[in-house]
C-alpha cells in the first residue's frame, strides 16, 4: 500500500554485520545533501528536503530508508507543499497552518516511465556515488520537472482531479484547492 506521506527514516536496531548501522546511512545522506544543495534544498531535521519555489509553494523531497541485513533501502517521494491550501484548510480546523510535509505527492517510481513503485539498493560494498547518482538523475529528470509543475493551487487541483498525484487528505485537499 502506497502511504501519502513518506515514512521518517527507519533504522534496523540489529546489526547483522560488520557495517555500524548509521555510517552507511550518513554517508549517504551526506552524498544527498551535497547534490540537492545545488538545486536550492535543504535538509530538514526530519530528513526531508524543501526548496522554494515561490512565497506560496515549496517543494519538498522525502528520502526515507531502512537497513536490513548490511542493505540500506532507500524510498523517495516528491511533493509540494502549497501554503494556500494549507491555510485555508487550517482556518477550517481552527489550527496552525501545515509548515512541513506535503500538501501534494508523488512516489518518484511513479514519475518515471515504468510507472511503479521503486526502490534503490545500497550495499556498503557498492560505490555509494554510483547509487546516489542514479537517484539524483532521477529527481532531477522525473521529480523536480513534477515539482515544477504543481506550484500554484491550480496546478495542484488539476493534479488531484486527474489523479496524478496523491494526498494526506485529499478529500479536504481538492476542495479546499477549487474554492
Amino acid at each position: 500500500m502506497h502511504c501519502a506521506l513518506p515514512r521518517q527514516v527507519i533504522l534496523s536496531r540489529r546489526r547483522r554485520t560488520g557495517v555500524p548501522k548509521s555510517s552507511l546511512r550518513r554517508s549517504f545522506y551526506q552524498l544527498l545533501e551535497n547534490e540537492l544543495s545545488k538545486e536550492g534544498f535543504a535538509q530538514k531535521p526530519t530528513g526531508c528536503f524543501y526548496k522554494a519555489l515561490s512565497p506560496e509553494a515549496k517543494g519538498f523531497v522525502g528520502v526515507g530508508s531502512i537497513l536490513q541485513q548490511g542493505t540500506l533501502r532507500i524510498n523517495v517521494t516528491m511533493g509540494v507543499l502549497q501554503l494556500e491550501i494549507e491555510r485555508f484548510i487550517a482556518r477550517i480546523d481552527k489550527r496552525a497552518p501545515k509548515t512541513e510535509g506535503a500538501t501534494i505527492v508523488r512516489h518518484i517510481g511513479y514519475l518515471m516511465p515504468h510507472g511503479k513503485h521503486l526502490f534503490w539498493y545500497l550495499d556498503a560494498d557498492e560505490a555509494k556515488t554510483e547509487v546516489c547518482g542514479l537517484l539524483l538523475d532521477a529527481i532531477a529528470s522525473y521529480g523536480l520537472p513534477f515539482i515544477e509543475r504543481h506550484r500554484t493551487v491550480r496546478e495542484v487541483a488539476s493534479c488531484l482531479q486527474h489523479n496524478d498525484c496523491d494526498s494526506y487528505d485529499r478529500e479536504r485537499v481538492l476542495p479546499a484547492a477549487l474554492l
